[in-house]
């Protein structure tokens, strides 16, 4: 039995293609906003996982958005009209950002082979280990280096123009009043000292 179709032609804008594909033929990567529409005139509703999608009436007919899961995997499209009911099925692919468990065992190596380390972690279910790995010269030390360079360079300058310390042996002049100002409060609070010690005494 052939599927029903509703008669809506429901089509999505690609941004690696840079123009309109239908639904069923769309790369879908999850967590991704889609822009979609119909040039159908006629009332219908629009829903992914069976949630109601919103959409906005246009002069050539409907339009609006809709965003992938945080997850790979078959996801369902329905369009219902009054006369059919259509269902879609697509399918999202992981977002390429993420790393699979063949890159997350090749990073590790990566690590293991730039520093003699280990990880201790609980939970950590694969095995590491930093026996047998020696400290070489590789690419990605040669890398941040050239990349790390002009900073560097530009830092030493600032030192030598404006060193952080510069001591330098400098007089300082003090007027008479401010002397005799400090003299006679050490003497008044030499003289609270004693006048302290003698009530305890007595």
């Amino acid at each position: 039995m052939a599927p029903l179709n509703s008669g809506v032609n429901i089509q999505v804008w690609d941004d690696h293609q840079k123009n309109w594909v239908p639904l069923s033929k769309i790369y879908l990567e999850e967590a991704k906003i889609y822009r979609w529409r119909t040039r159908s005139k006629e009332s219908f509703q629009f829903r992914m996982l069976h949630l109601s999608l919103p959409m906005t009436k246009t002069h050539e007919g409907w339009e609006g958005v809709f965003e992938t899961p945080f997850q790979s995997g078959i996801v369902s499209f329905t369009i219902s009209t009054q006369e059919e009911k259509e269902k879609i099925e697509n399918y999202v692919y992981t977002d390429h950002r993420k790393l699979t468990e063949k890159q997350y065992q090749s990073l590790l190596e990566d690590l293991l082979k730039e520093a003699n380390i280990c990880f201790q972690q609980s939970g950590l279910e694969t095995n590491i280990s930093a026996s047998g790995f020696i400290r070489e010269y590789s690419m990605l030390q040669w890398i941040y280096i050239e990349s790390s360079i002009y900073k560097l360079r530009n830092t030493f300058q600032k030192i030598e123009a404006h060193p952080l310390r510069n001591l330098r042996k400098e007089e300082v002049l003090m007027r008479r009043e401010r002397v005799k100002s400090v003299t006679h409060t050490r003497r008044l609070f030499n003289l609270i000292q004693i006048h302290t010690t003698h009530t305890r005494k007595e």
